[in-house]
């Protein structure tokens, strides 16, 4: 649980508190306020990186900071590379889907590796994996071959069926919990062609 609660914090701080890293596209007027009209407060060369957002007052524009000087540059003059705090400004719904996904995946394996006396999350420690036993089978396969002409050119594709010989290798995972000791076992298989 405090790896959960430690990455969703860090989570929170990369999408919600780092300012943005902008570059300079071309030479630039750093000016007062986000219109044209105002006045020009310094010239940035391409090339300039500082941090900055888009305008509250006026989303045309950027509110930069250069050397603890706050001005406003125009948006078709900066390029900006991929930031969480910006995605995650102008994609809510995105960042909170896969915010939902990860909190998915880390609760499915906090169950998974729990402990069966304890109850304890995140608590399995993997000791050895003993072979019992191996199966084999046939499988009934989709191929997909590629027809070719004679230079070589691929000119369509055939699928077929074909009986494959599978594999199944079964083992005992012991494993042992580390927070209260309690060992225990679980049987799991692996299956692939051969």
């Amino acid at each position: 649980m405090k790896r959960f609660i430690t990455f969703s914090i860090l989570l929170f701080l990369c999408f919600n508190i780092f300012a943005e890293k902008i570059k300079i596209s071309q030479d630039a007027n750093m000016r007062s306020a986000p219109n044209k009209d105002s006045a020009i407060i310094k010239v940035l060369k391409a090339g300039t990186a500082c941090e900055g957002e888009l305008s509250k007052v006026n989303e045309n524009w950027y509110e930069i900071t250069i050397d603890d000087t706050v001005g406003y540059v125009h948006k078709s003059l900066v390029s900006k590379p991929f930031n969480f705090s910006s995605f995650s400004k102008e994609h809510p719904y995105l960042v909170g889907i896969l915010f939902l996904i990860i909190l998915i995946i880390i609760i499915r394996k906090g169950i998974k590796t729990r402990c069966p006396k304890c109850k304890r999350w995140f608590a399995e420690k993997k000791l050895k994996k003993e072979f019992l036993d191996s199966d084999g089978h046939y499988e009934t396969k989709t191929r997909t071959d590629i027809r070719r002409n004679s230079r070589g050119e691929q000119i369509g594709t055939t699928e077929r069926q074909e009986q494959v010989h599978m594999t199944t290798n079964y083992y005992k995972q012991h494993c042992k919990c580390k927070y209260c000791g309690y060992q225990y076992y679980y049987n799991t298989s692996s299956t692939f062609e051969g």
